[in-house]
């Protein structure tokens, strides 16, 4: 923690709302909250536990030292905004931190800069914390301030331009009130920051969510990263043109091979080879269907599984609340 310091100059903050006083953050407005956020009161207690789930990524942080696998491993590798549309792709505002700088097909991903890290009274508060911490705690923060640092910084690439601003702007990801000159004198310093310095998904910039899918299973021991489709027909409807594209070859081949026994059918070789590639071509389309078949099973069953399950915890809390409700009329 010794090491970090806050990244920009005080008169460079974008949000005033935040103070320290006596060690503690407090808010110009006397409302008590963190900006942006009404429901998380300025309490230790609550602001670590909230900002933690805000903007840490743990199962990319996981994946980090395999990521070169399936992007290219350059933090500077994340599109300005008007390359993202440039490119087809339609800004989807996210609050998930582990799909920030994250695209599939035409979406990208990006969270919104919330106020409080806009503000040098915040970047104080967790580097340079009034009191002495536990090596627990200690911890903690410097894990914050290194997701928070990596995720900024994504932010000096994404906003190049004054066009970026406006679509930035228009979207919900940054103030209204900025301008260009406002902004550049916020974020310069961010673009500093070295990789040592930031949690290890941002080592890397942006992530293709299908591979992020794919490597999930042996990396993360999970079936995906995130979900890519919702409906039953999105999720098979990617199996079919590469299976169609098999299934013609095979058709083209058994079809060669059957006009070449037809040609010469004293080839007893390539007689043994068609009738064993014809046999191999069944139990292929047979496996197949009963992949698909299974998969859509196994889909079925765990939506199934968790419905059932809800119902019964929810059966569960009701007869526990009707039998504490019979003994507080019992005891009355």
């Amino acid at each position: 923690m010794g090491s970090q310091t806050v990244a920009f100059e005080r008169e460079h903050q974008l949000c005033v709302d935040l103070s320290i006083n006596q060690g503690r953050l407090v808010t110009s407005n006397a409302k008590g909250y963190l900006p942006g956020h009404p429901l998380v009161p300025l309490e230790d207690g609550e602001i670590i536990p909230f900002i933690e789930k805000e903007l840490l990524t743990p199962s990319l942080n996981q994946m980090s030292p395999w990521l070169w696998l399936l992007a290219v491993p350059k933090s500077t590798h994340v599109c300005a905004l008007h390359m993202q549309i440039v490119r087809g792709r339609s800004i989807i505002v996210t609050e998930d931190p582990e799909m920030h700088a994250v695209w599939i097909n035409n979406r990208v991903f990006v969270k919104p800069l919330p106020p409080y890290l806009l503000s040098h009274a915040f970047w104080s508060y967790l580097v340079y914390p009034p009191n002495k911490l536990s090596d627990f705690d200690q911890t903690r923060r410097a894990q914050l301030v290194q997701a928070s640092l990596g995720y900024i910084r994504t932010y000096v690439y994404l906003i190049k331009h004054e066009s970026d601003l406006r679509i930035a702007q228009r979207e919900g990801l940054v103030p209204n009130s900025l301008n260009l000159e406002t902004w550049a004198a916020f974020i310069r310093d961010f673009q500093y920051i070295e990789d040592h310095q930031v949690s290890g998904r941002y080592h890397y910039g942006e992530l293709r969510l299908t591979r992020l899918n794919f490597w999930a299973k042996p990396l993360l021991r999970r079936w995906h990263f995130r979900k890519a489709t919702w409906q039953y027909a999105e999720h098979f409807a990617r199996y079919f043109a590469p299976l169609l594209f098999i299934f013609g070859l095979w058709s083209l081949i058994l079809d060669s091979m059957q006009v070449g026994l037809q040609a010469r059918p004293n080839w007893q070789r390539f007689g043994n080879v068609s009738a064993w590639f014809s046999v191999a071509t069944l139990v292929s389309v047979v496996a197949v269907a009963a992949f698909l078949l299974g998969a859509f099973g196994m889909m079925a069953g765990r939506e199934m599984w968790y419905a059932c399950g809800k119902q019964i915890r929810k059966r569960r809390r009701r007869r526990r609340a009707r039998a504490a409700q019979s003994l507080k009329t019992g005891a009355d």
